[in-house]
């Protein structure tokens, strides 16, 4: 469980007295005076390869699928476990050649595999396609590996993974009914509740930097977690009509589940969890009170969103901007971008909505497009103060 970033290493060595300030900040000071280049390229080595392991994989799973039906089961089987085998060799023959980053593109296409066979298995069996044990499956594997590894490739794909599993779980209205998307984006599915489980996912996020071993999902999820909380809220923000939408949901057993859990998280986080400072232990509870609250009103007063449809616009675009200075203080620039992200969102969308009601189309298209034009100036400008503000 070594493989950490050398600031992270600085920030465990202060937190276990092995480090006193003074060492640590010369330490930052002569990681801070390395060349941007030297810095970069193993990141670039990175992605590269990773990029190059999913084309593998991509290649596998259309070799299989070009042969899979002059195969036996026996012959299917045999074939997906030594696609498998091969690529484990090969990640540990290029690992011990001290090719580390290469390795672990290669322990992600393993992954990749894995997943794969899973639903290959399942269909040689003629299991459905909403089987919920297949990615939760997958799942299980693709956090072993990055523990193994402290991958945050694999932090990043358990995300979608966990999605699928939990959306799955029952197959949406009847067990084992072929109905994937709509067990996701249904009344009845997850989509109404995608913000809170984001807000779970934050909190989780939080919780897991207590623990060294994790500290590499941290981040990732973290980002997961405000992405499911931004989308949503903004895209709510374009009509009334569109936030009861949005938030209209049959309150089935599996979402009180789901609701209580997330509710449970986050008390846990605020309580117990690692804030950078106060006002972001606050902006994490004003979220909380925001999204609960509009799930309430939404049950409360169903087809009946415009009343609180003004506050709500309020209420997105200030969180919005809040989360910018909480993106400063945490020292994290995604959260920045997505702070900033989701502002110019919603005063686009709330332009574009008024605009097209009091004035000529023809001249709300060319207003509008002076306005972002010269909201895209501003927007890049207060961008780059703020992550100016950033240390390096």
């Amino acid at each position: 469980m070594t493989d950490i970033k050398a600031r992270e290493a600085i920030e465990l060595w202060l937190e276990a007295g092995l480090l006193d300030p003074a060492k640590a900040g010369q330490l930052t000071a002569y990681l801070d005076a390395q060349p941007r280049s030297a810095r970069g390229s193993g990141r670039m080595v990175k992605i590269v390869s990773v990029f190059g392991a999913v084309l593998i994989g991509l290649g596998l799973i259309l070799f299989v699928a070009s042969h899979w039906s002059g195969m036996g089961h026996s012959l299917r089987i045999g074939t997906l476990f030594l696609g498998y085998a091969t690529v484990a060799i090969a990640a540990v023959a290029v690992g011990r050649r001290g090719y580390e980053r290469v390795a672990h593109s290669l322990w992600f296409l393993a992954t990749l595999t894995v997943g794969a066979n899973i639903f290959l298995i399942g269909q040689i069996f003629n299991l459905s396609l909403t089987f919920w044990q297949g990615p939760f499956l997958w799942l299980l594997a693709t956090l072993s590996m990055g523990y193994a590894l402290s991958s945050r490739v694999h932090a990043w794909l358990a995300i979608p993974l966990a999605l699928l599993a939990l959306g799955w779980l029952g197959g949406g209205e009847v067990w084992f009914t072929d109905d994937q998307l709509a067990s996701l984006f249904s009344d009845y599915g997850l989509r109404p509740l995608l913000p809170l489980l984001g807000l779970g996912l934050v909190g989780l996020a939080l919780l897991v930097q207590r623990l060294p071993d994790w500290r590499f999902a941290s981040g990732t999820w973290q980002i997961w977690g405000v992405l499911l909380i931004a989308v949503p809220l903004v895209l709510a923000t374009a009509d009334d009509d569109l936030l009861d939408l949005m938030f209209k949901m049959r309150f089935t057993t599996k979402q009180w589940a789901i609701i209580a859990a997330c509710g449970a998280l986050t008390g846990l986080t605020l309580w117990t969890g690692r804030f950078a400072s106060t006002s972001n232990r606050l902006l994490a509870a004003l979220a909380a009170v925001l999204l609960f609250g509009t799930l309430l009103l939404a049950s409360a007063a169903p087809h009946d969103a415009a009343g609180i449809y003004p506050l709500f616009v309020i209420l997105v675009f200030g969180l919005s901007l809040w989360l910018c200075w909480a993106g400063v203080t945490a020292a994290r620039p995604a959260l920045v971008n997505i702070g900033v992200g989701s502002a110019a969102s919603v005063v686009i969308i709330q332009y574009f909505s008024w605009s097209m009601r009091l004035m000529d189309r023809s001249i709300a298209f060319i207003l509008g497009g002076l306005v972002l034009i010269l909201l895209s100036i501003w927007i890049e400008k207060q961008r780059r103060r703020l992550l100016a503000r950033i240390a390096p």
